[in-house]
């Protein structure tokens, strides 16, 4: 039985999973005319494959190491409010508040933790940051700029209840993400309403996970710490004045392991 019990948890504690990424929009700061204040609503999806660090769980029967590897598929919905101040001609900083979840692909995962957790509820994400324009030409229609803001997020995993090995297995998962990415690029005003925007970007990620659960009548958990080295991707995007002082914003944004697609409704005030 003990054996039976050490295998159960070896196919399951090999990795657990992270997420990044959030909304992006112009790298340059709003032109401040008589307008101080922009509120938005935003919505991103995306799907990426990520590195997990080494998993430490402990059972009665001892600690167990397992190596890191990687997430494949995992899928997020974002859904923010974006409060954003515009300073002067040169800067903005934004917040925002909103709720996110995530559903790694159980069968791209089935030999690590990813494939046997659920999925997580939606939680509470927050953040924010700071766009400066850099450089803008005299017709003020071209602008370089850059863009960096933050994000965190708790969510919690529905437990799952399965059975490996002959073993009756539950488990579940709490993560803690830290997200941050930095932006450059220009902005180019096409006609009066239309302007595409772009450039490169890096993506930090650190977090905790923590996993909890039964094997047989044996309890276990488990933690591994989550990071990813600095990543370069790149994005672009298309605003669109739809009225005066509102504006539709949608965005593509791509790494060697993820991609997502971003839509913002944004108006001055």
């Amino acid at each position: 039985m003990k054996k039976i019990i050490i295998t159960s948890i070896s196919l399951l504690f090999l990795s657990t999973s992270a997420f990044a990424l959030d909304p992006l929009g112009p790298p340059v700061a709003t032109s401040k005319d008589d307008n101080v204040v922009i509120a938005g609503l935003e919505y991103l999806y995306s799907e990426m494959d990520l590195h997990a660090d080494s998993l430490l769980v402990e059972t009665p029967l001892g600690n167990l190491q397992f190596p890191s590897t990687e997430i494949k598929a995992i899928k997020m919905n974002k859904i923010y409010v974006n409060i954003k101040s515009i300073l002067g001609d040169n800067y903005d900083i934004f917040l925002r508040l909103g709720i996110t979840d995530a559903s790694p692909d159980k069968n791209k995962n089935h030999e690590n933790l990813a494939g046997y957790i659920g999925d997580s509820d939606y939680g509470l994400t927050f953040g924010g940051g700071f766009r400066t324009t850099l450089y803008q030409s005299r017709d003020g229609k071209t602008k370089w700029g850059l863009l960096a803001q933050l994000s965190y997020a708790p969510l919690d995993f529905d437990e799952k209840i399965y059975s490996v090995n002959g073993s009756d297995v539950s488990l579940s998962a709490n993560v803690d993400m830290l997200e941050i990415q930095l932006a450059a690029g220009p902005s180019f005003q096409i006609t009066d309403q239309i302007s595409i925007y772009g450039g490169p970007f890096l993506h930090f990620v650190k977090g905790n996970a923590e996993i909890r659960g039964n094997v047989n009548e044996l309890s276990v958990q488990g933690s591994s710490d989550l990071e990813q080295i600095s990543e370069l991707g790149g994005f672009i995007g298309l605003t669109a004045e739809l009225a005066k002082n509102t504006k539709f914003n949608i965005e593509f944004q791509l790494t060697d392991d993820a991609e997502a697609i971003g839509l913002r409704l944004v108006h001055k005030f």
